[in-house]
């Protein structure tokens, strides 16, 4: 990898671009793929990385990465020493799940045949997370050998969020509404009960080692929650949940003390240190 000259810096108008004080603890490249996404690799720095990473990042489809998942998502590469690749997705309503989750498949699977899967895992946040798992039912689907294991951080998994489904939920700082007006632009032509809009509606089986970790107090709690019941009667999918008792939105990318025991908690299953992923 060629690191970045001190002078030099990602231009400031890619909204894509890490903050420039990751380049200090992080070798940070970028590149362009073959369909014109920006992509990013993250290597922790004087050191070789012993495993690889696919990081989907979150922002309700319409935004790019914030400081926020630069910054989690850095500490999780170093401190598990993995290199973690990020596709800069286009976003809605230029782009919707009609292509881009089938464009994310294909990248993904390039991504694991280039570094082989005994070693690879799948990371999802959010918006993230839902193109994470529609992905991983993709290769699935098409016989491809899948990751070692995939983590969905709050996954956004039933864009719909009708009432009935988040009446009971208390979610400080989200917006619902915008969120619902950010899921029809995602959607497009295609019905909220499409599996590629709403993975929860597509077959559950067969998806290898999957880890959940949601907050009680996310618009996306009740959606983890039917994934984690579904998948545990499906053949060869395991999958663990872990939930945080009142903690919010994408709560792993935060700094509180239950986001910093859920990025532990990550690298310790990048690093087989926990049994999900054994």
């Amino acid at each position: 990898m060629i690191r970045l000259p001190e002078k030099q810096k990602f231009p400031i108008n890619n909204a894509t671009s890490p903050p420039a004080a990751l380049e200090y603890a992080a070798d940070i490249s970028h590149s362009v793929n073959d369909i014109g996404w920006n992509t990013f690799r993250i290597t922790p720095q004087d050191s070789t990385p012993e495993r690889n990473a696919f990081y989907i990042h979150g922002g309700a489809f319409v935004m790019h990465m914030l400081e926020s998942h630069w910054r989690a998502i850095s500490e999780i590469s170093l401190k598990s020493n993995t290199a973690i690749t990020i596709p800069a997705y286009p976003l809605a309503p230029d782009a919707t799940a009609k292509s881009t989750t089938y464009e994310m498949a294909n990248i993904l699977e390039d991504f694991l045949k280039n570094t082989g899967t005994e070693r690879s895992f799948l990371i999802g946040d959010s918006a993230g997370g839902n193109l994470a798992l529609s992905a991983l039912a993709l290769l699935r689907d098409q016989n491809t050998d899948l990751p070692a294991g995939t983590i969905l951080i709050s996954p956004w998994l039933n864009l719909e969020l009708t009432d009935h489904s988040i009446k009971n939920i208390n979610a400080p700082g989200m917006d619902v509404e915008l969120l619902r007006k950010d899921a029809h632009k995602w959607r497009g032509d295609l019905e909220f009960s499409d599996p590629a809009v709403s993975p929860l509606n597509g077959a559950l089986h067969e998806l290898g080692k999957i880890a959940v970790f949601c907050g009680t107090n996310d618009v996306v709690y009740p959606g983890c929650q039917q994934l984690a019941e579904a998948a545990s009667t499906q053949p060869g999918t395991k999958l663990e949940f872990y939930e945080a008792f009142g903690a919010g939105h994408s709560y792993v990318l935060t700094n509180t003390p239950a986001g910093r025991e859920g990025r532990t908690m990550i690298c310790d299953l990048i690093a087989e240190k926990i049994d999900t992923f054994e």
